[in-house]
């Protein structure tokens, strides 16, 4: 991987990638690249048939990340390309990619600054996280370790670790779930 390249793409989203043009047949992946684009702006109906549809979920995710990562990077349309190109992406792919960031570059742009991203802020993709747990020996409660990693400006990062009890945890799996609720609604706002 070239040390210029301005972010890192995970495993699970090339191999999605390479689904399109592919297992994904020509008319459902020009369809989902319609979808993608749709799920962006106006979080927008599935257009596609339910044939291969965990296939097309996985691909849509590849696409949506991608477009999103290079706005967020505000790479031009070469950069992203050479980008793509280093991880053998299907060609005919990495074309429709590319089209698709060059007539919605700008909007992309425009959309994440709405919402307070910029490169100062850190963009995580693909967030994997660990728990462990351990007993304290002397007052027998069960203690968790999350860990919390994920791509930052091409590098694999532990963002954060939390220690907890029970209690804790559940009142973290509260706090996120109202998280993904508010999400939803600003979504739905556009």
């Amino acid at each position: 991987m070239d040390e210029s390249t301005t972010f890192k793409i995970s495993d699970s989203v090339i191999k999605d990638l390479n689904l399109l043009n592919g297992t994904i047949n020509e008319e459902i992946t020009r369809k989902l690249f319609i979808n993608s684009i749709k799920q962006i702006f106006v979080n927008g109906p599935d257009i596609y048939d339910n044939e291969v549809k965990i296939e097309v979920e996985k691909a849509k995710f590849g696409v949506c990340c991608i477009l999103l990562r290079a706005a967020q990077n505000s790479l031009d349309v070469l950069k992203l390309k050479d980008i793509l190109n280093e991880y053998q992406i299907n060609p005919k792919t990495i074309h429709q990619i590319v089209e698709s960031y060059k007539k919605f570059r700008e909007e992309f742009i425009n959309r994440l600054s709405n919402y307070n991203t910029t490169t100062n802020i850190p963009f995580l993709v693909d967030v994997d996280y660990e728990i462990q747990q351990c007993t304290v020996s002397n007052t027998k409660e069960v203690l968790y370790q999350l860990i919390f990693k994920g791509y930052d400006n091409s590098r694999e990062t532990v963002i954060k670790k939390i220690v907890c009890n029970s209690e804790e945890l559940q009142l973290l799996i509260s706090r996120l779930k109202d998280i993904e609720r508010h999400c939803e609604r600003i979504s739905k706002i556009d």
